[in-house]
């Protein structure tokens, strides 16, 4: 695929360190419950503990958190209760749709004695950390391999010529389950979720999970958000290197693109040969996702990708937008090369001229828009 010139502003849309090392003693002990809000509104405090290992005792129950693997162990006099990893970011973003989990753990082992999570205490740090009520649920994830196939004449905006109507492909269904004790998890070293109720947009939430007495202020906020990623791309002309991620958290990096004037402020040049803008994979195994983009192609005429994802040597593709013969495209694929949709917009992209294109994907329907 070439892109010859190409200008961007982009928005992604879906339905994080310091380095220390050390090994700390004690219990976190609060002496009132405003001094436990002031601890967990000092930042600093917080991600001290995040970034070094520490070990707390409480009576027969030990609490060891080993940093680099965001890791809780916690041992009774008989062994261990439970081996917690964290899987989703200390600050994680997630959907108001409620599908996905506020965070997400890798239970490597327990005991039947576990008793989950005690309680888990939840303050809303966009308005000054107050006490705020809300529900939790505990599920574990079941992955099953399934076929599918469908008619790909009924869901696309247009079929290509010489392209097959029945389309199969594999993929691997997830389905999350609810559990009440340990006992009820099929097996050790499992996926569990903590999944939410009444997710608003924009609410910011800091919760304390409590599991065996222990209080784990290393654990965790999530923003309710449906913009995972912006890139105003407007570093300053001549600027190289980090492409800003200006929701914070999922920063790209050029290689190779010219920074230049845009159609707000700046955009990025691209030389139709080796020129892209990595921002890695996390928008990959999205059942839902919203791509838009603002372009300024000079020609049209030849096969051009405006965003990809698939591995460096490109046969592992999970998604190809971009112009083909004047039309905006999109395909989508289950793995490799095996196509699971392939839409073609009617309209045509204008050259020289900026145009505001837009993809939306929800399960197996594609949806273009210029």
């Amino acid at each position: 695929m070439e892109v010859k010139k190409l200008f961007l502003s982009l928005v992604i849309i879906i339905g994080v360190t310091l380095l220390a090392i050390g090994l700390f003693f004690g219990n976190v002990e609060f002496t009132s419950a405003d001094d436990k809000i002031d601890k967990i509104k000092d930042k600093d405090y917080i991600n001290s503990l995040r970034v070094n290992d520490s070990i707390e005792v409480i009576g027969d129950l030990t609490k060891e958190y080993i940093a680099d693997d965001k890791e809780l162990k916690i041992n009774d006099k008989k062994g261990l209760l439970v081996d917690l990893k964290l899987l989703t970011p200390y600050e994680n973003k997630v959907s108001s749709s409620g599908i996905e989990p506020i965070a997400k753990w890798q239970a490597i082992d327990w005991s039947d004695n576990w008793k989950l999570f005690d309680k888990i205490d939840s303050y809303k740090i966009d308005d000054d950390y107050k006490v705020k009520d809300k529900d939790y649920t505990l599920k574990y994830l079941v992955e099953t391999e399934k076929t599918n196939c469908y008619d790909e004449s009924q869901i696309n905006n247009k079929t290509l010529e010489n392209e097959t109507k029945e389309v199969c492909y594999d993929y691997i269904q997830k389905d999350w389950i609810k559990f009440n004790k340990a006992k009820d998890l099929p097996h050790k070293d499992i996926t569990i979720g903590l999944f939410a109720s009444n997710l608003i947009e924009g609410e910011h939430i800091e919760f304390i999970p409590t599991i065996e007495g222990f209080e784990v202020l290393e654990w965790a906020s999530y923003l309710v958000t449906d913009i995972v990623s912006y890139y105003k791309l407007d570093e300053e002309a001549g600027s190289t290197g980090t492409i800003y991620d200006a929701t914070g958290t999922n920063n790209g990096t050029n290689v190779g693109a010219t920074n230049t004037t845009g159609k707000i402020k700046y955009g990025y040049d691209f030389d139709g040969s080796d020129d892209y803008i990595d921002i890695g994979d996390y928008i990959g195994g999205k059942d839902a996702l919203s791509i838009s983009i603002w372009i300024y192609p000079d020609s049209t005429s030849e096969l051009k990708s405006i965003i990809g994802y698939y591995d460096y040597c490109g046969n592992d593709r999970a998604l190809d937008f971009g112009i083909v013969s004047g039309n905006l495209r999109v395909r989508t694929y289950s793995s490799g090369t095996t196509q699971i949709g392939n839409s073609l917009s009617t309209s045509t992209i204008p050259t020289n001229a900026w145009t505001h294109v837009a993809w939306t994907f929800d399960k197996l329907i594609n949806y273009i828009f210029i």
